[in-house]
């Protein structure tokens, strides 16, 4: 079983490596607009519930005004990858149907992800795909600089204490920690900021990992077992390291139900085993939580955590609610074998079948939707429930921004 798991990991992530309309339609909206209310989601005075058309207020990065977020930094792992080191690994997010809304490959998705998002409502600018580490250092330089001004170092496979990729390979990145290391070595070798100190305190750290090294203790069960005080231990040191760097703002996403990932389903594991699971999530989320507000405390911080876990684990377990077939909540769009949980882009090149997109959760064994995407994004960036203390937006500085949100 353990070799199954990791078999199917190495598979989804590296080696051949990994609401909706209806949900606007639904009247009840359940867990989220219950717990929320559509005064949580206004925007311009409009719930996102809402389907009519709002316009951006603000166009374009050069109306910000000073103590706006005026760059984007990402970290993390598939969830956040948007193509690191899509010129030398051989990934199956290189292949068709992944990113098949966007003509480009190198993301985990359908379309885009949540830090592409976030970089649309920050910037105001529509489809802002947020630009991955390159290896070539003036690439990397004229997009951040020059246009682009996101820069994401997340990269498939990657954990807090260790990456699933253990090869020798021209990148880095397998570990927080090398993520950090290489944005630390590369502006101080190309000076990302240049040399205005205010532009580090206007930049955006936008940080999600740590799911691979809990489904790494399922495929790998020791004696003395993962510490999730150990992992939140080594996001809290990345976070300093980056603060003394003269990063100010961050935002966090914590693990979501890994019982629920099609890859974990498809394991059929006994509910002791899923108990533990749950266990170790549940205490992981307990301390960067509570642990977060001390590394913080200074009033020069901002943050926020979006409750990931609790979003899908209620569309999940209440799946009618949000408008999605009992038959497709389990299973992936893009896979094979049971519950599509592995092989999506390499065994499998079409996706979803007779189903549409949109009655998916989950795109691959691992990964969300641009469907489900989105959804995270709004709610990181407007919730005052669910991306607490402060949302996104709060922490951006763009209180005020509308925002058209078509399809939902």
């Amino acid at each position: 079983m353990a070799g199954t798991l990791l078999l199917l990991l190495l598979s989804l992530s590296i080696t051949t490596n990994l609401f909706n309309n209806a949900l606007a339609a639904n009247p009840s909206h359940d867990f989220l607009q219950n717990n929320l209310g559509d005064s949580d989601f206004n925007i311009g005075g409009k719930s996102i519930f809402d389907d009519s058309n709002d316009v951006l207020d603000c166009p374009s990065v050069i109306c910000r005004e000073s103590g706006k977020a005026t760059f984007l930094i990402v970290f993390g792992d598939s969830l956040f990858d948007v193509g690191f080191g899509i010129e030398e690994l051989c990934l199956p997010s290189n292949y068709t149907p992944y990113g098949q809304k966007l003509n480009k490959f190198g993301r985990f998705s359908d379309g885009r992800t949540i830090p592409d998002f976030i970089a649309e409502y920050v910037f105001g600018a529509e489809e802002r795909l947020v630009k991955p580490y390159s290896c070539d250092l003036t690439k990397t330089e004229s997009q951040f600089k020059e246009n682009n001004r996101t820069l994401s170092f997340a990269r498939a496979g990657a954990g807090v204490l260790e990456g699933i990729s253990k090869e020798t390979d021209k990148n880095t990145g397998r570990t927080l920690e090398e993520q950090v290391e290489l944005f630390v070595k590369l502006n101080d070798t190309i000076k990302l900021f240049g040399e205005d100190s205010k532009r580090k305190e206007e930049t955006l750290y936008l940080i999600s990992i740590g799911a691979f090294d809990y489904l790494r203790e399922i495929a790998n069960k020791t004696q003395n077992g993962i510490d999730p005080t150990e992992v939140v231990n080594k996001i809290v040191d990345a976070v300093r390291n980056i603060a003394a760097k003269g990063g100010r703002r961050f935002a966090f996403m914590n693990i979501g139900p890994l019982r629920y990932y099609p890859i974990v389903q498809k394991l059929n594991l006994d509910e002791k085993t899923l108990g533990e699971l749950d266990r170790l999530v549940e205490q992981h989320n307990k301390e960067l939580k509570a642990k977060l507000p001390k590394t913080l405390k200074d009033s020069k911080y901002s943050y926020s955590i979006l409750d990931y876990h609790s979003i899908i684990k209620n569309i999940m377990e209440n799946p009618d609610s949000y408008g999605f077939d009992i038959h497709t909540i389990k299973s992936a769009c893009c896979g094979w074998g049971p519950f599509k949980a592995y092989s999506c882009g390499s065994l499998d090149k079409v996706g979803c079948g007779e189903h549409s997109i949109e009655d998916y959760v989950f795109f691959d064994g691992m990964h969300h939707t641009e469907h489900i995407n989105h959804l995270l994004a709004k709610i990181f960036w407007n919730s005052n429930e669910l991306a607490s203390p402060k949302n996104l937006k709060s922490i951006a500085g763009l209180e005020k921004i509308e925002f058209d949100f078509p399809g939902f």
